[in-house]
Order: C-alpha cells, then structure tokens, then sequence
C-alpha cells in the first residue's frame, strides 16, 4: 500500500475523532510536540523503525515517553500505528493531521526568509500584511540565510516568491549569456 494513501486514511480517522469530539486545538499542540521529537530525536525514530523491538515494548516507550504530555486520543492513536505495523508513518500521519486541521481552520503557513535577521515589529507587520491579503489567519516563522546577499524569500504553502539578490544578479548573468550569443 502507498504511503500517501495509508497517511490520508488513518489521518483522517483521527481528524475526523478529533473534530467529533472538539479537540482539534489539543490534537494540533499533540502532533506538533510528536513531530517535534521525531525531528530531533534519531533515538525515537530507531525506536519507531526498527523491526527487532516488539510492539508491545515499542507501546510501552510509547506510553513512558508521552502519556504526560499528550491527550489519550493521541497517544491512543500512536498505539494503533504500533499495533497496525504503521509506527514508521507517524511523521506522514502528523503531517497530514495538522494539513487537514490548518485548512479546518483557514490557516495558512508562511516562512519568510531573509539575509539577515529581521526585527519583531517588521516580523509582526509582515504577518500582519500577509493575513489581511490572505484572508486567514498565519502561521509565520522566520529563517536566516547569508547567501541571499539581501532581499526575501516568502513562502506560502506551496507558492514561493524570491525577491533575493542572489536572485536577480542570477538572472542578469543569464541575460548576459544570452546577450553574448
């Protein structure tokens, strides 16, 4: 079976519970914090992947690792993928869970990247300016890249806009190239 296909299916189950019993807010902090440690922690992902741990020891981390920190429904739901041979789709199903609320609750997500840091009142007025044209509500976050020399690149969903310098003296050097033909 196709990952994407599992992903969707057990997303949307816990989605759909999620909503039925109005804990969509909850289940959006429990996947993030799941995301969080699948992220940082290569411990956990062994845990998760690996073939010689048996489930029953694999629920049992599970249960010690987040039985405090998350709702019933989640670690609940990460059990089920142990049981199910599923644990190595947790980040998929995470993913796809926090897709399906964001779009629930109109929000969009947007990462502006930028040369060098950006201040908090610029960083404040361009989520600002970003929700009023979008019309939702935005998750911003900020990243730094030297490289860029200068100028933004902004990223919403899955549209890009590159405003960068690195940018442009690219395109001026290819319009030079052509030129020289």
């Amino acid at each position: 079976m196709d990952e994407g296909l599992i992903s969707a299916r057990y997303a949307t189950a816990l989605f759909s519970l999620a909503k039925e019993k109005n804990q969509l807010l909850t289940i959006k902090e429990d996947m993030e914090l799941i995301l969080a440690v699948c992220n940082q922690s290569a411990d956990f992902n062994r845990l998760l992947s690996s073939p010689v741990i048996k489930p029953s020891e694999k629920i049992a981390a599970i249960r010690s690792i987040f039985s405090k920190k998350l709702s019933t429904l989640s670690v609940n739901f990460l059990e089920l993928t142990v049981r199910n041979n599923r644990e190595t789709f947790v980040t998929s199903f995470c993913r796809k869970v926090l897709a399906f609320i964001r779009e629930e609750n109109n929000i969009k997500t947007a990462v502006i990247t930028t040369a060098k840091p950006i201040d908090e009142a610029t960083f404040r007025n361009a989520e600002k300016t970003l929700e009023k044209e979008l019309g939702a509500h935005v998750e911003l976050t900020r990243k730094t890249d030297p490289s860029l020399i200068g100028g933004l690149v902004l990223r919403i969903d899955d549209r890009q806009y590159d405003a960068t310098i690195l940018t442009r003296l690219k395109k001026l050097k290819q319009e030079l190239l052509k030129a020289q033909m």
